[in-house]
């Protein structure tokens, strides 16, 4: 096990809070229980870096996608910016690089207070990913880009 505490001065843990687009590695997919209609979704849970700034704070992200119904183009976004094909391996993506860009999401919370969160707006293809294999049905091992510091 290699022990890497150059980038201590880094905190992890953040939720990103601020408009712009960041580069995102997926670090977990698991499943996230069902919508209120019944269709099943998956969760992606990634580590965030402002692409103008690749040694600056970490960020943390987490998306929740139904894979069927009216809001399955969600994740077929996604799904094209990550060039999945048609069936795949969830797991197959952890590790990989996907960009998005945030912009900033007004909205009152169930007291009546007004709230600001940060969501993703755009999913662009990471060339990151172009050094690691393909996705396919089976799980990969996905080796880490040593060209971005997770």
């Amino acid at each position: 096990m290699i022990i890497n505490r150059k980038d201590e001065n880094r905190v992890l843990g953040t939720q990103v809070n601020r408009v712009g687009n960041y580069v995102l590695k997926v670090d977990k997919v698991e499943s996230d229980g069902t919508t209120s209609q019944g269709d099943i979704k998956i969760k992606f849970s990634f580590t965030c870096l402002d692409v103008n700034d690749l040694n600056g704070e970490r960020y943390t992200h987490s998306e929740s996608f139904p894979l069927t119904g009216k809001a399955s183009f969600l994740i077929n976004n996604f799904e094209e910016a990550m060039k999945c094909p048609d069936e795949y391996n969830a797991d197959s993506l952890i590790g990989r690089y996907v960009l998005a860009t945030f912009a900033e999401n007004k909205y009152t919370d169930k007291n009546g207070s007004e709230k600001i969160n940060y969501k993703v707006t755009k999913w662009d293809y990471s060339s990151k990913n172009d050094k690691l294999p393909p996705i396919t049905a089976n799980a990969s091992d996905v080796e880490d880009s040593e060209d971005i510091p997770f």
